[in-house]
């Protein structure tokens, strides 16, 4: 409830000065909740004109993508359609429609620019392979803000901290 009270005030704030916040912002405005973690977290084929690769939807709003690390984030947009939206750095940003809620397809395309109509290029698609193994659950955290390990040897012990960001930071 208190996200949802800060995310309202500062949408009330952005609306009172004026200004329509960017995409970027909504996507942080409206982080996935347990329901939305539960629907959507897990592994898909990102599918676009060039190819198809893997891409993680994990719980607390990353989005991961082992060969194009970035700050990146995601959220189920509200409404009556189910969406989501990715804002992934400087491979840009995506609004994604829910196709099949059960298999967890989904499809749409970038959001294209200021005044500028999304390309023929710019479809994406994403199709579920496989929900968050065991491990990957454990790694970080349902919240998915990571976790931290206490790692044993015979003269002592370390810590490492997993961040679960977009670029699999450990410290």
């Amino acid at each position: 409830r208190a996200h949802a009270s800060a995310t309202a005030a500062m949408a009330a704030n952005l609306a009172a000065a004026g200004l329509t916040p960017k995409f970027a912002d909504v996507v942080n405005m409206h982080r996935p909740k347990g329901d939305d973690n539960a629907m959507y977290a897990g592994w898909y084929a990102f599918q676009h004109p060039g190819g198809e690769f893997e891409v993680c939807l994990r719980p607390g709003g990353v989005f991961h993508a082992t060969g194009f690390p970035a700050a990146s984030r995601w959220c189920a947009l509200p409404g009556p359609n189910p969406a989501i939206a990715i804002t992934w750095g400087k491979y840009g940003d995506y609004k994604l429609d829910v196709t099949d809620g059960v298999l967890r397809e989904l499809a749409g395309s970038r959001v294209p620019a200021a005044g500028r109509a999304p390309g023929p290029n710019d479809w994406r698609r994403m199709r579920c392979v496989r929900p968050l193994s065991p491990a990957e659950t454990k790694l970080l955290a349902p919240d998915g803000g990571g976790t931290a390990w206490a790692f044993h040897y015979a003269n002592g012990r370390f810590e490492v901290q997993f961040r679960g960001d977009g670029f699999n930071h450990f410290t």
